[in-house]
């Protein structure tokens, strides 16, 4: 069963950048996120339940996060859910459920974000059938076609 799920939250620390052994980019993280709920009666807001999702994100996104997003920043995260059986260290059974990313950003209610588009010459993998594949630049003083 596939279980696609967005998250809203902030980070508790900063993500973690790794290298499996075969160079794939890997970066995880935890979005702690809790729901605001208005009180009309004190006229404020107050945190409610707090659930803390971890993610993992693969390949040039992965080192893309590391290299954009901190402890504390509000981001949205979109995935796959995950669960992941394991034994711990005392013998029992394990699960674990875990958000894949494949789209994640900095929320900006309370920031502002500068953005700053790859050139394709730095993206690793092009798929052959896309028409713009074909207009790739031939050096880095070339112009992208879009």
């Amino acid at each position: 069963m596939r279980i696609n799920m967005t998250a809203v939250g902030n980070l508790t620390k900063d993500p973690e950048l790794r290298f499996t052994p075969q160079g794939k980019a890997v970066c995880n993280l935890v979005i702690a996120c809790s729901d605001r709920k208005f009180d009309k009666e004190t006229n404020q807001w107050s945190d409610g339940n707090t659930v803390f999702i971890t993610g993992t994100v693969w390949g040039k996104p992965a080192e893309n996060v590391a290299d954009s997003l901190r402890k504390g920043m509000q981001v949205i995260a979109t995935g796959v859910l995950r669960q992941h059986e394991f034994e711990d260290k005392q013998g029992a059974q394990q699960r674990r459920l875990e958000l894949e990313i494949d789209s994640i950003g900095a929320g900006l209610n309370n920031a502002v974000a500068t953005v700053t588009k790859m050139k394709r010459t730095d993206v690793a993998v092009v798929n052959q059938s896309d028409p713009w594949a074909l207009n790739l630049p031939k050096n880095e003083s070339d112009e992208v076609p879009f």
